[in-house]
C-alpha cells in the first residue's frame, strides 16, 4: 500500500487513499493525485477538530490508521483532576415493568455524577495529532483513554460479573447539556471487549471498576471503541473544546456522569454469578426472589463510589496501574426496596389445617399453613368461603429478614369473588391480595407485591346474625338496643341471634364472642337452640383467648336433643356484664359475635355467620358521698323500772345498720357523725345522756355532733356499717328518775357526713 497523501482543499482535509494489489494475474492500476505534505493551522477552531476526530474515527473503524506506537505513559491518556469543591453524588432509581407488582422486574438506573478539571493539553494533543493526520500519536494516546478509575462498591446479594451480565446499557456523559438530554452518549458497556467499561474486581465480588484504558489484543475490536471515544470527544460542547484548544496549558472544568441500566429480571437470571442471590428463600422455585428487586433489611439497597483522579492513580515497574489507598472523591447513594411480604394465611387459624410446607417455617413458631392442591405453590392457597367471609382475614406479612408475622389492618386490598346470590360462581375463583405494609422499626408504608389464593365454596350452612345491649339497670328496664349509652356499674345484658339463611346445616359448631374494655369478663353464658332450654356455660366451659371467648355448643345441641344444627335452628347466646369507665366517659365497641363450623363433607372449620357491633359508651357517676339509710325508730322497750343508780337502757331495735354512699375510686377522708338530744316525754327531759359504742370504745352524745366513723377505705358506691349487741346506741340514765306512767319518751338524732379528717 502506497503512503497516505493530504491535500489541503478551501481550508479542509482531503483523504486520499491509494493502493496497488500485487498478484500474478493481470491487474488494473489505479493512478493517485499527490500533493505536497502541509503543516496544520495555527490554531484549530471548535468545528475543525470535529471534522479532524471524526476522520481518525472513520480511519480506525475502516483499520486505515497506519503504524501506531506502543503507548509509554499515563500522561498520554486524557488526565482527568477531581474538583475540590464539587462534591460526587450517586443516584438509584427503580422502574419495576408494571404497576401491579412494585418489586418485580423492570430497570435499576445507575446514576453518578462528578464535576472533573480536564488537563487540556491531553486533550489538544490528540486533536492536533488528528489535524495534523498523526494518526499513529492520537491512537496511541486514546489508548491510554482517561485517567481515571471509579470502584463502585454493590451491596449483597449483587456481584459485579452479575451486574455485568445484566447490564443493558452504560454510558458516560461529558456535560450538563449532554446529561440532561441524554446526547452524545459514551457507550461503556460495549466498551468491556476492547478491556475497558465495567470491570468485575478479580478479588472482591462486590467490587465493579469503571475505566476508560484499551487493553485488547484484538485490533478490530480495539479500533471500534476508539473510533467511539473520538466520536464521543468530538460531540463535547464548543465552550469545552474552545477552551481546551485556546490554552492547552490550562484545566477545563468537565461535569462528569455515569449512567448505566440494569434487568432486574436479568440479575435472576445470572443467579449463578452471586453465590448469595436467594439466601434467605426457601419457597419453591425461588417464588419470593426470583425476577424481582433484592430486599434490604432497612428497605435500602447501598451502594457507593470511589473516584480516583489521574493524580491519586499510579504505575508499578510493569506499567500496571495501582490504586492508593485514599480515593479522590466518594460518594453515597441508596434505592428504596422491600423487607416483609405478603403471605396467604388464616389469621383466624382455623381454615389453616395444613403444614407448613417450608422448612425451616415461613413464620418462627408457626408450622401451620392453608391446604393447598399444589403443595409446591407459596400462594395460590385455598380458602374455603362461605357469604359474608371477611377475605382480608386469609393475608398476613412476613418480615424476610426476622420471620415474623403481622396482621395487615390498613392499606390491604383483595379482589372481590364473583357471586350468583351468595354461592361463588364458579368455584374455584382466584382472588388477589395487594396493599401496603408498615415496617415495625421505622413506621413507614411499603408497597408489597400481590400475592394470590384460591377460593372454594364451601358447603356450609349460611347464618345471618344480630346483637343487642339493654341496661338491666335502669328503672324503666330500657329496651335492647345497637347502641347505648350506660353508667359505669349497671348491668348489661348482651344478646346474639343466628337464623339460618340457606336451610343447611352444621356440624361441631362453635361460638366466639369478645368483651370490650368496657364491660367487665362474663363469669357465665347461657345458649338456646332452636326450642330448647338454656343452657349456661361457665368460664371452666370456654376457651378463652385474651378477651375472646369459644363456646363449643355440643352441650346446648345435647340439651335441644340434636348431634348438629338443622337449617331451621336459631341460635342465641347471652350474657351479663358489669359496665365499667375511666374518669370520662368512654366509648368502645362490642366486637361481633361470629358461628363457626363444619360440614359432613368439609370438615375444615368455617365462620358462617357474624352478628353486627354494638357502640357502647360508658359514663361514670358522680362522685359523691351520702347517707342512704338511717335506723328508724329506735325502740328502748317498754314499762322501764326507777333506776337506784345510774342505768344503760339498751334498745330492743335487734338490727342497727347505717346505710352510706361512696363512690370515689379511693379512699377518701370522711367521718360519720351523730348529735343527739334527751329523752323528754315533751314536758321533763329525762336526765341522763345517749352514748355510741364502738369496737373502739365509747362515745358520749349530745346535741354537739360526735364522729362516731372515721373513713379509711374507699367502698365504690353504696355499703353499709352494721352494729350489733352491745355495740351501737344506747341510753345511759341519771339514778331516781321517775318515768311518767302512760308517758312515751323521744329523742332526736341527726346523722351528719363529713368530708376531711375529723378530731
Amino acid at each position: 500500500m502506497k503512503k497516505v497523501q493530504f491535500e489541503r482543499i478551501a481550508g479542509a482535509f482531503l483523504i486520499l487513499l491509494a493502493s496497488a494489489v500485487f498478484s500474478r494475474q493481470p491487474v488494473r492500476a489505479q493512478t493517485v493525485a499527490t500533493a505536497p505534505q502541509i503543516t496544520a493551522p495555527k490554531q484549530i477552531a471548535p468545528g475543525q477538530a470535529r471534522k479532524a476526530l471524526r476522520r481518525l474515527a472513520a480511519a480506525l473503524r475502516s483499520g486505515q490508521t497506519g503504524s501506531v506506537p506502543q503507548p509509554q505513559s499515563d500522561e498520554q491518556g486524557i488526565s482527568l483532576y477531581q474538583d475540590p469543591q464539587t462534591a460526587a453524588k450517586t443516584e438509584l432509581q427503580y422502574q419495576p415493568a408494571s404497576t401491579a407488582d412494585p418489586w418485580r422486574g423492570g430497570t435499576t438506573h445507575f446514576i453518578w455524577q462528578d464535576t472533573v478539571h480536564v488537563k487540556a493539553a491531553t486533550v489538544d494533543q490528540i486533536i492536533v495529532n488528528a489535524a495534523t493526520l498523526n494518526l499513529g500519536a492520537a491512537i496511541a494516546q486514546l489508548e491510554k483513554g482517561m485517567g481515571f478509575r471509579a470502584k463502585v462498591t454493590l451491596p449483597q446479594p449483587f456481584t459485579a460479573p452479575q451486574i455485568i451480565a445484566a447490564m443493558t446499557a452504560g454510558n458516560l456523559y461529558g456535560s450538563t447539556a449532554n446529561v440532561n438530554q441524554q446526547a452524545n452518549p459514551l457507550n461503556v458497556k460495549d466498551g468491556e471487549k476492547a478491556g475497558a467499561g465495567f470491570v468485575a474486581d478479580p478479588v472482591d465480588p462486590q467490587a465493579l471498576w469503571v475505566q476508560l484504558s484499551v487493553n485488547s489484543t484484538n485490533a478490530d475490536v480495539k479500533n471500534a471503541f476508539l473510533a467511539e471515544m473520538c466520536t464521543w470527544i468530538s460531540g463535547l460542547d464548543s465552550n469545552f473544546l474552545s477552551q481546551v484548544l485556546s490554552d492547552p496549558n490550562s484545566q477545563v472544568a468537565m461535569p462528569l456522569s455515569l449512567d448505566a441500566s440494569i434487568d432486574i429480571k436479568q440479575l435472576s437470571a445470572h443467579a449463578d454469578l452471586s453465590p448469595h442471590w436467594f439466601d434467605g428463600d426457601q419457597t419453591p422455585q425461588h417464588q419470593l426472589l426470583a425476577g424481582k428487586l433484592p430486599p434490604a433489611a432497612d428497605k435500602q439497597l447501598h451502594f457507593g463510589v470511589d473516584f480516583y483522579d489521574s493524580v491519586a492513580l499510579d504505575t508499578d515497574a510493569a506499567g500496571n496501574v495501582v490504586i492508593p489507598a485514599q480515593s479522590s472523591s466518594t460518594s453515597q447513594g441508596a434505592m428504596a426496596t422491600w423487607n416483609s411480604y405478603l403471605s396467604p394465611w388464616d389469621t383466624q387459624t382455623t381454615q389453616n389445617t395444613a403444614a407448613d410446607p417450608l422448612n425451616p417455617p415461613e413464620v418462627t413458631g408457626v408450622t401451620t399453613a392453608l391446604p393447598s392442591a399444589a403443595p409446591d405453590e407459596f400462594d395460590d392457597r385455598d380458602i374455603q368461603y362461605s357469604a359474608g367471609l371477611n377475605l382480608l382475614r386469609f393475608v398476613r406479612s412476613v418480615n424476610f429478614f426476622t420471620h415474623q408475622a403481622n396482621h395487615i389492618t390498613t392499606g390491604l386490598t383483595v379482589t372481590k369473588p364473583l357471586l350468583n346470590g351468595t354461592q361463588l360462581t364458579p368455584s374455584p375463583q382466584t382472588v388477589t391480595f395487594q396493599g401496603t405494609i408498615t415496617d415495625d422499626a421505622t413506621k413507614t408504608a411499603t408497597a408489597a407485591s400481590p400475592v394470590t389464593a384460591q377460593l372454594q365454596q364451601a358447603v356450609l350452612g349460611n347464618y345471618t346474625g344480630t346483637m343487642t345491649v339493654q341496661n338491666r339497670s335502669d328503672a324503666a328496664q330500657g329496651a335492647a338496643a345497637t347502641q347505648l349509652t350506660a353508667q359505669a356499674g349497671d348491668q348489661l345484658v348482651v344478646t346474639g341471634t343466628f337464623k339460618n339463611k340457606n336451610q343447611l346445616g352444621l356440624d361441631n359448631p362453635t361460638v366466639t364472642l369478645t368483651l370490650p374494655n368496657t364491660l367487665t369478663a362474663a363469669s357465665a353464658v347461657t345458649v338456646t337452640i332452636g326450642a330448647g332450654p338454656a343452657v349456661t356455660y361457665t368460664s371452666t366451659e370456654m376457651t378463652v383467648n385474651g378477651a375472646a371467648m369459644t363456646l363449643h355448643l355440643k352441650k346446648a345441641l345435647s340439651a335441644a336433643g340434636k348431634t348438629a344444627l338443622t337449617g331451621t335452628d336459631t341460635v342465641v347466646v347471652r350474657y351479663t356484664a358489669t359496665a365499667q369507665a375511666a374518669a370520662e366517659a368512654a366509648a368502645d365497641v362490642i366486637p361481633a359475635m361470629t358461628l363457626s363450623g363444619t360440614s359432613a363433607t368439609d370438615t375444615t372449620p368455617m365462620q358462617v355467620g357474624q352478628t353486627n357491633t354494638v357502640r357502647l359508651t360508658v359514663t361514670a357517676p358522680v362522685q359523691m358521698l351520702a347517707i342512704e339509710k338511717v335506723p328508724d325508730p329506735i325502740s328502748f322497750g317498754t314499762n322501764q323500772p326507777i333506776p337506784t343508780s345510774d342505768q344503760l337502757l339498751q334498745r330492743t331495735t335487734p338490727n342497727f345498720q347505717v346505710g352510706l354512699y361512696d363512690n370515689y375510686p379511693t379512699a377518701q377522708q370522711w367521718g360519720l357523725q351523730l348529735a343527739a338530744t334527751p329523752f323528754t316525754d315533751g314536758q321533763t327531759n329525762l336526765q341522763g345522756h345517749f352514748q355510741f359504742t364502738t369496737a373502739t370504745g365509747v362515745i358520749a352524745l349530745s346535741t354537739t355532733p360526735a364522729t362516731i366513723y372515721q373513713n379509711t377505705a374507699a367502698h365504690h358506691g353504696p355499703f353499709s356499717l352494721d352494729y350489733s349487741g352491745s355495740q351501737g346506741l344506747a341510753y345511759k340514765v341519771a339514778a331516781n328518775q321517775h318515768f311518767a306512767v302512760g308517758q312515751t319518751y323521744t329523742a332526736t338524732l341527726r346523722w351528719t357526713m363529713v368530708a376531711g379528717p375529723q378530731q
